[in-house]
């Protein structure tokens, strides 16, 4: 159990964007009932409802978790179960949807691909995210993949947001007790019911502890809005964060951010 302290809310903005620059928004514009809610499944019976709402400028806004995704880090998951995270979280035989495998186009019944002594970590697994590089042309190469523990991004259902060719929102993410806004971009596909994932990089950024097994928190404490410009392949973790700041002022900035935090804590419905 958490002290009052420790469980004062931990609230995270994600803006995502997709196509020209918008004007910004009014401060206090966010009305998260201005269209229907999207019903995200719940993971387990026990779950308390779970919902997205889309406003009126085509921005998503949902109240989430925060699990630590490892995928397309090099050295996430290898034959002995001591990567970053177990293995377990990329698949099974048969069905290895978070690993390279030497089937047609690494589909995921093949067998899986151990990177060589020229690759980022020998011995250890190819892990794969959804967004890809379109310099490598080999998904069977580790520098394929969006690297975990060195980009911020994050990973969404495809209710909520889905890459388009192979290019992901951007992300703007602030805890509202911090006094800075934190940057990512959308590369990876989470399961149905997910609702709030991303990587190790953002995960440190965030101070949230980064350790994919037991990292994150569980409690759906950290709010996402989603809004309209996107980006490719990330060269590196500056790049993300440049070209997010830039969506993210053209949104509103961090006055509309506080007033959508205010807005999910306390819905009309």
């Amino acid at each position: 159990m958490f002290s009052t302290k420790e469980s004062a809310f931990f609230f995270a903005l994600i803006v995502i964007s997709s196509g020209g620059g918008s004007l910004a928004m009014a401060a206090n514009e966010c009305d998260i009932n201005s269209a229907g809610p999207i019903d995200i499944p719940a993971h387990k019976s026990s779950d308390t409802p779970k919902r997205a709402y889309r406003l009126s400028d085509g921005s998503v806004v949902f109240l989430g978790m925060f699990s630590v995704d490892a995928d397309g880090a090099p050295n996430a998951y290898n034959p002995d179960n001591v990567g970053l995270d177990d293995i377990t979280n990329a698949g099974s035989p048969g069905n290895w949807y978070g690993l390279a495998t030497n089937a047609p186009s690494c589909g995921p019944a093949g067998a899986l691909v151990i990177q060589g002594a020229n690759d980022p970590a020998p011995g250890f697994y190819v892990s794969t995210t959804s967004m890809t590089n379109p310099s490598v042309h080999d998904c069977r190469n580790q520098r394929n993949y969006v690297d975990s523990t060195s980009i911020p991004y994050v990973a969404l259902p495809r209710s909520i947001a889905k890459l388009e060719n192979n290019q992901g929102n951007l992300v703007a993410l602030k805890p509202l007790s911090a006094v800075s806004t934190e940057f990512a971009v959308h590369a990876e596909a989470a399961p149905s019911d997910g609702l709030g994932e991303g990587s190790i990089a953002l995960a440190k950024r965030l101070g949230l502890k980064s350790d994919p097994r037991r990292g994150g928190t569980s409690k759906r404490e950290i709010v996402f809005i989603i809004l309209t410009e996107r980006m490719g392949f990330p060269a590196n973790a500056e790049e993300v964060q440049t070209k997010a700041r830039v969506a993210f002022e053209s949104w509103g900035g961090d006055d509309r951010l506080a007033a959508c935090g205010r807005a999910l804590q306390s819905p009309s419905e």
